[in-house]
């Protein structure tokens, strides 16, 4: 966000910028309007252009809805550029990132373009979340608590997560993160973009 002389606020770095040129990019490869983007993802015109021009941080859940309305993953917000390998190592000191305010959230295969798999860790400082509005994404999403405790809001009903807890359930479905503790909290997300034929898992279902 921008003060009165033009100058970025505080709490505000190049990454917002860095998420607003991609955001932009992604939308022109699709010959989209702000407004045909915005009807696509449900988010207002104006909150649009703040974000394509770096003034504000999206949160996780409005970049989900991007990701929605454009029809990519939300890793395409990281590294736009495929690499073709067989084996995708990431350094800790290369790793991509994107900061909102209260949240990092780290892309663990650098250069890694996948409808298959997406992985992150998501650090949250205290009384941060996933957003203002719920989640809700094709797929499976999993969580495995590194650091803190998580609570995971799903259909309503809140799982709290401690170090070493995982969870794992159908991403169709509302759903949201939060950190409700005092000290910072981090965990290891993984997203499975696409769903098998067969939704089972084991013996158990995934609803």
């Amino acid at each position: 966000m921008m003060d009165r002389n033009g100058k970025r606020e505080p709490g505000f770095t190049i990454m917002d910028v860095m998420v607003g040129d991609k955001v932009r990019a992604q939308r022109k490869e699709r010959k989209l309007s702000l407004r045909n983007l915005a009807d696509m993802s449900g988010l207002n015109i104006n909150t649009l252009s703040l974000i394509e021009n770096g003034k504000v941080s999206p949160s996780v859940s409005t970049l989900q809805r991007l990701a929605s309305g454009l029809g990519v993953t939300i890793s395409a917000f990281f590294d736009p550029v495929e690499v073709k390998q067989s084996v995708v190592i990431t350094r800790a000191a290369n790793r991509p990132y994107i900061k909102a305010e209260g949240v990092t959230m780290e892309n663990l295969t650098e250069n890694l373009m996948s409808d298959y798999l997406q992985t992150f860790t998501i650090t949250l400082e205290p009384g941060y979340s996933s957003g203002d509005r719920h989640i809700r994404h094709t797929g499976y999403e999993f969580g495995y608590v590194l650091e803190g405790q998580i609570v995971y809001s799903i259909e309503g009903v809140e799982h709290t997560l401690g170090v070493g807890d995982s969870l794992l359930f159908n991403a169709n479905i509302h759903h949201s993160w939060q950190n409700q503790t005092s000290e910072p909290a981090r965990f290891m997300l993984l997203i499975s973009p696409r769903i098998p034929t067969d939704d089972v898992i084991g013996r158990h279902v995934i609803r």
